[in-house]
């Protein structure tokens, strides 16, 4: 999922927050197939280096692509699982354990918050790679192979098990696994969860990390204004942002049409073909556990009654969510 939250900024980005007098350290590197772009307006060099730092180690991490000398990732472990026919155990490292345990704790938020049973799946990256095939291609995949995914996905071959003890975790995945891990979906928010909880350990308090299709906004402007910021493809501007994360699910930057159809990468896995519920969904939370905010964007595009869901929902911090279907905004929640 590419960005699709462009900043309105009147000011130079040296004055963001209001301070002149403070020292501005940018950068802007590579990673997990997207831009990211580093503003720090308090702190040092050695700050930014160390942001830098822990992109570097999770865009190796998660990556599906590459392997890494002296490092098990996700590419190390979709490699073991294909060459396996019986059950397989994997020792994983605690970081990937935090990563891959994340849907478990969005599953239990689904369950007690939203009163709904529902499945959040990382391991179907077969099913997510045909679809990136076929947008890059503009060919259909096969009917058949994707009938037959959906199959596997309800008869529990993508389903992985994590087991912790106070020095190991295992990642255990069944006999026949189909599991292939595509962490697309909730890399970047994980991420800005951690180099957010180092900030406040550096009680840095002013600061702007685009993340691509993540953004965090931190800290608040001289006069204790927020930030605009336009939503893509849309006229919609969210107003006075400030304290906040901002999670964006969309389709407007990887799709095609076929056969006069609009075909993306935001696939139900209950179907196994793109969702076709809304264009963008934005999850715009305060800072608490903003490692959920990108995979919930995600589920809130597939579900089709996922305006309602929020009715009556016992929350215990701030959601503003918008639903925006042919550029139009079709729908909001506001819960307080």
């Amino acid at each position: 999922m590419k960005k699709i939250l462009i900043f309105i900024l009147l000011l130079a980005s040296f004055s963001l927050f209001g301070c002149s007098k403070s020292s501005h350290f940018t950068k802007t590197i590579f990673v997990f197939d997207t831009t990211v772009t580093i503003n720090l307006y308090e702190g040092n060099e050695s700050n930014l280096e160390d942001i830098v730092d822990i992109l570097n180690y999770y865009n190796k991490l998660t990556d599906a692509y590459h392997t890494y000398d002296g490092i098990t990732n996700i590419k190390s472990i979709n490699d073991s699982i294909k060459r396996g026919s019986t059950e397989i155990e994997l020792e994983i490292s605690n970081d990937l354990a935090s990563i891959l345990n994340i849907p478990k704790d969005i599953d239990t938020f689904f369950h007690n918050a939203l009163k709904i049973d529902e499945t959040i799946m990382l391991g179907i990256g077969d099913l997510t790679n045909i679809w990136k095939d076929a947008i890059s291609k503009k060919v259909l995949p096969d009917e058949d192979t994707i009938t037959q995914i959906v199959q596997d996905i309800i008869d529990g071959k993508y389903n992985y098990d994590i087991t912790s003890s106070a020095t190991r975790h295992i990642l255990t995945v069944g006999e026949d696994s189909k599991v292939e891990f595509d962490l697309g979906a909730i890399t970047k928010g994980y991420v800005a969860t951690i180099i957010h909880n180092y900030l406040v350990e550096k009680d840095i308090k002013k600061y702007m990390i685009d993340l691509g299709q993540s953004t965090i906004l931190v800290g608040e402007k001289e006069n204790g204004k927020g930030f605009n910021v336009l939503v893509n493809g849309t006229n919609y501007v969210l107003k006075n942002v400030k304290n906040s994360f901002i999670g964006t699910a969309s389709i407007l930057e990887q799709k095609t049409i076929i056969n006069d159809k609009t075909y993306h990468h935001i696939i139900d896995p209950a179907t196994g073909y793109p969702t076709a519920t809304y264009d963008t969904v934005v999850v715009v939370t305060p800072m608490l556990s903003i490692d959920k905010t990108d995979l919930l964007s995600t589920y809130l595009m597939i579900n089709p009654d996922a305006i309602n869901l929020f009715n009556g929902a016992n929350l215990d911090y701030d959601y503003h969510i918008h639903f925006f279907k042919d550029g139009k905004l079709v729908g909001g929640v506001m819960t307080l």
